[in-house]
């Protein structure tokens, strides 16, 4: 019988639990503190998914269906810009809302559930400051899932594009909704998803409110087609890599129906669980929660396998142990004459190793200056995006309206900047810094990276000022060329009607002062624009600028405090290392003057750990490849259309695989 993911994960946990015990026995307390944080990780075992998508595209109906219940989240309002609406499992109701106080420190509040639009839309009543609204309700297939409703990717303000980006650097997948009742998938959607592919590890597409039309099908098809023509002239021009451009045309399109989802739910409530069961199969939310399962066990697999990497580390630290006592054991006195040196061997290379160390460690200095420079190209790029958005800005009523709402959207645009900032710099430092301390073949060192959690801030609150106010009118400037222009088209006008010059300052001066006032009027308001655009465009420089410079610091901050506590962290290791060694050096030494009972010991210490190493060493093969095997298998989602009758049939992966944690 084939092993599941299931069975393959709960074995490598299994396996972790013995090498844990393993290096606790054997006094390998470095190994074991990483087993026991791994564990801890794991408890911490949630799949986080961004679902979005253009506005109207039945984001919130989807999630409130997944949900259980169709009031959960406010289905005819926008998520408001900066404003994250988290659905997730909890064992009672209920509803927690998160403001930043002015000092930028998160406030939790819990609210009544039917308050969430308030906290949430764009028009609602209690937004001011909300961050973060986190919805719990007691349904089962959301254990272990954290579904994240963002603003629409074609919101009114770049602040929107920014939240929904930014959302994707914590997140395990994307569920990306395009309508089944609308026009085929847009380019800009097409676009956000490619931007997306490059940032999660999974993305699908779902086909929502396929019951509002009898076509899907043929619509499903061509997206497809439309996906994989975007795709390659993306490729061709080199804006998206092969690798993603594949996984994009390779991602699973889920079609489903809210609307049908919940008729299920009603006809089970009234104990109607037959009919209930097929309109569920047809409302396609099988098959999608069957997909976000199969990412769930993908993601315990890719943990599973690091878990392995830590569990090969345990079996080498007590092969060496065991060479040590078989040594100890046969009395030889080559034998032991050559533990010593193989001994005094490791002792060089620990001096080798502290000599590496010192030249890594100068290497990792550029580590807060790649991180500073990152930071600085992500808010040029935002502030370039602001400043061509407010070029294509030409009347005045379009310029006031956008002053109105620029300072929430550059709000919510320095809030996402600083969450991919923060995202990005750890990534940077855990990757460079997890390098250097696996080059010298030491266990993981943990990051603090509660460091980058509160968001740097400029003094002062986010604020953009008017242009300057319209001024009187310029003789000069102003009043001389309209009374030239009345004049010139009060004697053109009088020419040519034939009129004397006595009469052209009867009608046709009217017309040439009436049209003169018109020039006036337009070139006044053209003035006035122009003013604001270029106040509009000082004052998000300014803004950006500022803030860029506080983030930039923090940033670098943080890389510096990282290093400084691996450097610390790597220092005691090695002299935990040292002293290790010298302890079996002279434990080896001594041995050999010790009675046959003691030698006896040895022995058999030495044959059971080498027993220990064999089985481990074993197990840990057989793993990797049945691991290496599930990584490079497609997600389990398997849609069946039946023609004629939107019925979507899934095959279902198996079921949750267990996390038992790696402790003794």
């Amino acid at each position: 019988m084939t092993a599941t993911p299931a069975d393959t994960v709960t074995a490598v946990l299994t396996l972790a639990n013995r090498a844990h015990t393993e290096a606790a026995d054997a006094g390998l307390t470095d190994w074991r503190d990483a087993l026991a944080a791994a564990a801890g990780r794991w408890k911490d075992d949630v799949l986080t998914v961004v679902v979005a998508g253009a506005q109207n595209r039945g984001k919130s109906r989807l999630l409130n269906a997944l949900g259980g219940h169709r009031d959960l989240l406010p289905v005819d309002a926008d998520v408001a810009t900066g404003t994250r609406v988290h659905l997730e499992y909890a064992d009672t109701p209920a509803v927690t809302v998160t403001r930043r106080d002015e000092a930028g420190r998160p406030v939790r509040s819990v609210v009544a559930a039917d308050r969430v639009a308030a906290h949430v839309a764009v028009d609602g009543a209690d937004r001011a400051g909300v961050v973060e609204v986190v919805v719990g309700v007691p349904r089962e297939r959301l254990r272990g899932l954290r579904l994240v409703d963002t603003p629409g990717v074609d919101g009114l303000t770049l602040g929107h594009r920014h939240t929904t980006v930014s959302a994707l650097h914590t997140a395990d997948g994307l569920l990306l909704c395009v309508g089944a009742q609308d026009q085929p998938v847009l380019r800009h959607e097409l676009e956000f998803a490619a931007e997306a592919a490059a940032r999660v590890p999974s993305v699908a597409f779902v086909l929502t409110k396929i019951d509002d039309s009898a076509a899907w099908p043929e619509l499903l098809a061509e997206n497809r087609a439309r996906l994989a023509t975007f795709t390659a002239a993306a490729v061709a021009d080199g804006r998206l890599d092969a690798a993603t451009a594949r996984r994009l045309e390779q991602a699973p399109w889920v079609p489903v129906s809210a609307a049908l989802a919940e008729a299920a739910d009603d006809l089970a409530a009234r104990g109607r669980d037959a009919r209930a069961g097929t309109r569920r199969e047809r409302s396609g939310l099988p098959a999608l929660t069957a997909l976000l399962g199969s990412w769930s066990r993908r993601r315990r697999v890719a943990r599973a396998a690091a878990v392995l990497t830590l569990v090969e580390g345990v079996a080498r630290a007590l092969d060496d142990l065991a060479r040590d006592e078989a040594a100890v054991g046969s009395g030889d006195d080559d034998a032991l004459a050559r533990r010593r040196a193989g001994i005094d061997d490791d002792l060089e290379r620990l001096r080798e190793l502290r000599r590496a160390r010192r030249r890594s460690g100068i290497d990792q200095q550029f580590l807060g200056q790649e991180a500073a420079r990152r930071a600085r190209v992500r808010m040029e790029g935002h502030r370039r995006a602001y400043e061509i958005e407010i070029a294509g800005l030409h009347s005045l009523r379009e310029l006031r309206r956008y002053r109105e709402r620029l300072p929430e959207a550059l709000e919510g645009t320095l809030t996402a900047a600083w969450e991919e900032i923060a995202a990005d710099t750890r990534d940077l430092a855990a990757t460079g810094l997890a390098e250097h301390v696996r080059r010298l073949g030491l266990p993981p060192v943990g990051l603090d990276t509660g460091l980058l959690d509160r968001r740097p801030r400029p003094d002062g609150a986010v604020r953009v000022t008017d242009g300057p106010a319209a001024r009187g009118v310029d003789v000069i400037a102003d009043g001389l060329p309209s009374v030239m222009m009345a004049g010139s088209i009060s004697f053109a006008s009088a020419h040519l009607l034939g009129l004397g010059v006595g009469l052209a300052f009867a009608g046709p001066v009217a017309v040439g002062v009436a049209v003169a006032g018109v020039f006036l009027v337009h070139k006044r308001r053209l003035t006035e624009a122009a003013h604001t655009r270029t106040a509009l465009t000082k004052g998000v420089n300014d803004v950006v600028g500022a803030a860029a410079g506080e983030m930039v610091l923090t940033a670098q901050q943080a890389v510096a405090t990282w290093r400084s506590t691996v450097d610390q962290t790597v220092d005691e290791l090695l002299d935990a290392r040292r002293a290790e060694l010298e302890q079996r050096r002279a434990s080896v030494a001594e041995e050999h003057r010790r009675d046959a009972g003691r030698r006896r010991d040895a022995t058999a210490r030495a044959e059971r750990r080498a027993g220990a190493v064999r089985e481990l060493t074993g197990r840990v093969q057989q793993l990797r490849g049945a691991l290496d095997d599930r990584l490079a298998a497609p997600p389990t989602c398997s849609v069946r259309v039946r023609s004629g009758t939107g019925v979507v049939v899934a095959e279902t992966p198996g079921a949750r695989p267990a996390s038992p944690s790696p402790t003794r």
